[in-house]
């Protein structure tokens, strides 16, 4: 992996499971709309089926399936929308992906296909369900009728019930909603992890990894809900943190390198960055470690890869610090 899971690609990988897709489709489609789709030929279109503007701006992804009688030459195209907060613009951006689509699918020569959007969110904020007039305080209807009023479906996954969300039997799908609904609950997180690992089935472990990985990324957990995880995920995150946090390090010592720190830099980047910080109080190298600590901080943020949490996770400083050498760097800006 390149680099932290986000939102969007923690909701893109559970999404490409063919099951879980078929599974989330049926749990928040219209009735009436999804018995009349032929589940066993959806398909994810790829990358190459979307329109350059599309392909720039789509956080997630896009999905076809036949209804069940073919004469009707219906084909519903689902776009799966994430959002992790809040955004009145969204429904702009929608707009886009629609007409986007259907200009494409006009491109192919292709018989359109319906665009039914999807809105999955899983913010903090109240976010309530709007069309495009809303953006248009107080318009009255002579005007309204020139907007392209569209409909789509909005999944706030915030505000479902746990229990509502265990009612399908498609546990991986389960797991993967709980999972979105209390990534900020660290302490929900917590008491139930080893139960939300082993909800997906044991034969979708890369998916369990997934789950694990992501969790561990947004949270910061002490040693024993670690070693609560099964294994071999248990082993897999500790090392692909553990690669995360070598990245770090390196980086920081290329850079010392580079500007000639004096021994206590070194000492400190080549033992790992929490013993060279002892080896230092200890060697009365204070002072030059501090910048040496300052030094990888700076790195990482100027990666524009980590948010603050991450980074001060990674070095073991408090976000306090983080925040101050950001800071710094702005006004040298």
């Amino acid at each position: 992996m390149d680099q932290l899971p986000t939102h969007d690609s923690f909701v893109r990988r559970m999404l490409s499971d063919r099951k879980i897709c078929e599974g989330y489709l049926r749990r928040f489609l219209p009735q009436e709309i999804s018995g009349q789709l032929d589940f066993s030929k959806l398909e994810q279109l790829p990358d190459t089926y979307l329109s350059d503007d599309l392909k720039k701006s789509l956080a997630d992804s896009v999905f076809l399936c036949p209804t069940k009688k073919g004469s009707l030459s219906i084909k519903a195209c689902f776009l799966i929308e994430h959002k992790s907060h809040k955004d009145n613009h969204t429904l702009l951006q929608i707009g886009s992906y629609i007409f986007s689509a259907y200009r494409k699918q006009f491109k192919n020569k292709e018989p359109l296909s319906i665009v039914i959007p999807i809105l999955l969110y899983h913010g903090k904020e109240r976010w309530e369900y709007q069309t495009l007039d809303s953006l248009f305080p107080g318009i009255d209807n002579n005007w309204k009728r020139f907007l392209p009023i569209f409909e789509f479906i909005f999944n706030d996954v915030g505000k479902m019930p746990d229990h509502e969300i265990k009612k399908p039997d498609n546990k991986a799908l389960v797991a993967f909603l709980l999972t979105l609904k209390h990534i900020w609950d660290a302490e929900w997180l917590s008491a139930n992890l080893s139960w939300l690992i082993n909800l997906t089935p044991r034969d979708q472990t890369g998916l369990q990894k997934v789950i694990a990985f992501y969790i561990f990324s947004r949270n910061k957990f002490d040693e024993n809900v670690l070693n609560s995880l099964p294994e071999p995920i248990k082993t897999d995150v500790m090392n692909t943190f553990d690669v995360y946090y070598e990245k770090g390090i390196e980086k920081g010592r290329e850079e010392g390198r580079e500007e000639g720190r004096e021994e206590g830099i070194e000492k400190g980047i080549e033992k790992g960055l929490e013993k060279g910080l002892q080896k230092g109080k200890e060697a009365g190298l204070q002072e030059g470690l501090e910048k040496g600590k300052e030094l990888i901080v700076r790195n990482l943020i100027n990666s524009k890869k980590f948010t603050v949490s991450e980074i001060s996770n990674f070095t073991g400083v408090p976000e306090s610090f983080v925040k101050k050498v950001q800071s710094s760097l702005r006004k040298k800006k």
